[in-house]
């Protein structure tokens, strides 16, 4: 059984905010001065606001399919005036049923690449005009691919002018000899991407959209609970202007005057329905201020603090301007219900959709009208001019009777002819569609027999497969039982072996441990335990044990210990039979004596290895290596004589 792979689908990850990772040209396209930052945030209208009633929000949204998205992206120009501009991220084309870009980091193709992208990343290669990203249904993967044709943008520096544009982006050089001017409020949206490079972009739609957008901000200001304050630049050239009167005079005379509600058209094609301020809707009721219709014709320009108005009996501050107008409190009443705005627009929309489908079936009649002109002007071609002379008549005194009588015969025959041809035409289809039924009659018989044939061929193939598989086991369970067979022989064996074994030793312990114990006994006893010794194989479960190794010494094995085998005894037992032995006999008897209890002879038998008790271990190592230093004098004596 294999074990999965744990290594990552994906060779790079794409993270953070800086363009240019994967295509190292992407920066020049984005950057609109060299040196600038890209960061990104979420829309969210109740931004910087203490606010948090979901429910006045909820109530406040006229259509919620018409919101854009809520990503935005905001360059930072370099230097410490620098300035920033943003906008919406555009959306990735996405399939027909895919409701939105999906959760992020996840893994996308990339130019034919697996990588695992993050959001930033996602959100740069969006606002690329050199590159095409798709959401498909999943579970395929998304997808990150260079438009075809796609020439590359190329920018000449910051300084060069951008088409089709009033105002330039700020550069550190340009505003740093310039004084310094309250900026204006800018709104600015886009829903597509095909000019990717304008700091400034306006609103493309198609022509229902565009009337949605204007109903819902008609519809937004309908219900807006306080209007937004507009400030007046008279002329110095109109009815209000005077040389001889004092500007201060002229500033209360304007300050009495009525305040003007800025139109809703005025904001429609630039204000999104997100950029709506709905963290003072329902603030204090007391502030409501009712609309009032502007009459004046001067220039207007949305207060940029999008302040309300504070009643009439508040005092100007110094800093105010005497083109600035305050503007005097008053409350509009509700004079519909909320959801009345959605219903009419709902409404609207499917008027629009009924005009739509209308406008399609005058273009199919239409099609259809003159597709019939043109053939019935080829049928008529054959037909004699006698009967078509029928139908016009040069006689300008013929009655209205007749020429009735004559387009109603025009009209029926007519009505003849076209179910006619229409009968006509459904049976010349069938012979067609027969005709190509009997064309293609040999390819099906062929494509069956084929068919046929590879069932045929696949059962076959399944079966002899299915005999394999069967023979594969019985062969595998044939092993088993022999293995398991032979394991059992081998167990029953090993018992016998160890049971004859203990019997033996049982058997010599018994032997020598009873009786006279004299020094002809003892030799005996050692010469048995050595051939018995040097022949037994020693494992961990046939361990050596104290009574099974012939230790020299005349002490008897009935009280014989591991403190009785020391080196006088070994001494006093080779001096002691060495009177009961010939010559010849003693020297072989102590250089066998000496390898048998050799310390290496000990460790390549394994001998202490079989033993798991390590104090009993140690003893025997002593008592063993103590025998081998007594001998190892005693083999150089003989050795030597």
């Amino acid at each position: 059984m294999s074990v999965p792979s744990s290594k990552p689908i994906y060779a790079r990850t794409l993270s953070g905010t800086v363009p240019g990772l994967f295509d190292p040209s992407q920066s020049e396209r984005l950057h609109h001065v060299p040196g600038s930052t890209i960061t990104f945030a979420s829309f969210h209208p109740l931004s910087a606001s203490s606010q948090f009633d979901i429910g006045n929000i909820r109530n406040l949204s006229l259509n919620e399919e018409l919101y854009r998205p809520k990503r935005i992206v905001i360059e930072t120009f370099p230097g410490r005036d620098g300035g920033s501009f943003w906008r919406f991220v555009p959306r990735a084309r996405r399939d027909p049923g895919v409701e939105n870009e999906g959760s992020w980091p996840r893994v996308i193709d990339l130019c034919g690449e697996l990588v695992l992208c993050h959001q930033d990343q996602w959100d740069i290669y969006k606002l690329d005009p050199e590159y095409d990203c798709f959401v498909p249904i999943p579970p395929q993967r998304t997808v990150i691919s260079r438009k075809k044709g796609k020439e590359k943008a190329h920018t000449e520096g910051s300084s060069r002018p951008l088409p089709n544009t009033k105002r330039h982006p700020p550069t550190p050089s340009s505003e740093e000899g310039k004084p310094r001017k309250k900026p204006r409020p800018t709104v600015t949206i886009s829903d597509s991407s095909e000019d990717e490079r304008e700091p400034f972009p306006v609103v493309s739609s198609s022509d229902d959209e565009e009337d949605e957008v204007e109903e819902l901000v008609a519809g937004k200001n309908s219900r807006d609970t306080a209007p937004f304050h507009t400030k007046v630049h008279s002329s110095r050239s109109g009815p209000g202007w005077r040389p001889g009167r004092p500007r201060e005079h002229r500033w209360k005379q304007n300050s009495t005057a009525p305040t003007a509600r800025t139109k809703a058209t005025d904001l429609g094609s630039v204000q999104d329905q997100e950029m709506v301020d709905l963290t003072m809707i329902d603030d204090e009721p007391h502030r409501r201020e009712q609309a009032m219709p502007s009459a004046s014709s001067s220039k207007r320009k949305v207060s940029q603090e999008a302040g309300f108005s504070t009643g009439s009996s508040q005092k100007h501050s110094p800093s105010r301007t005497p083109d600035h107008m305050p503007e005097q409190a008053t409350k509009r009443a509700r004079t519909r219900s909320p959801g009345a705005d959605r219903r009419e627009n709902g409404g609207k929309r499917a008027a629009r959709g009924k005009k739509r489908i209308v406008r399609l079936r005058e273009r199919a009649t239409r099609w259809n009208g003159a597709w019939h002109d043109s053939f019935w002007t080829s049928v008529m071609a054959d037909v004699p001019p006698a009967f078509c002379g029928l139908g016009h008549s040069d006689d300008k005194d013929a009655s209205t009777s007749k020429e009735s009588s004559q387009e109603a015969h025009w009209a029926e025959a007519n009505t003849e002819m076209d179910e006619e041809f229409q009968r006509w035409a459904a049976i010349e289809e069938s012979r067609r569609k027969l005709a190509e039924l009997e064309k293609d009659k040999p390819l099906w018989e062929e494509a069956a027999r084929k068919r046929r044939a590879a069932e045929v061929a696949e059962e076959r193939a399944n079966r002899a497969k299915r005999e394999a598989e069967h023979r594969a086991a019985e062969a595998e369970r044939l092993r088993k039982e022999q293995e398991a067979a032979r394991a059992e022989a081998e167990r029953k064996a090993k018992e016998k072996a160890q049971k004859e074994q203990s019997r033996r030793r049982n058997q010599q312990q018994h032997r020598w441990a009873y009786g006279p114990w004299t020094t002809q006994r003892a030799l005996e006893r050692y010469k048995s335990l050595c051939e018995t010794f040097d022949n037994a194989k020693f494992t961990t479960d046939e361990p050596v044990s104290f009574d099974f190794i012939p230790w020299p010494v005349l002490r008897s094995p009935a009280i014989l210990t591991v403190e009785d085998i020391d080196w006088a005894a070994v001494e006093t037992f080779f001096n002691t039979v060495k009177i009961h032995m010939r010559g010849q006999d003693y020297k072989l008897f102590v250089e066998k004596s000496h390898k048998r209890f050799h310390p290496d002879r000990w460790r390549a038998r394994g001998i202490l290895r079989s033993i798991e008790d390590d104090e009993v271990r140690n003893c025997l190592e002593v008592a063993a290596n103590t025998v081998a230093q007594a001998i190892t004098p005693l083999w150089r004596e003989v050795k030597s004589g």
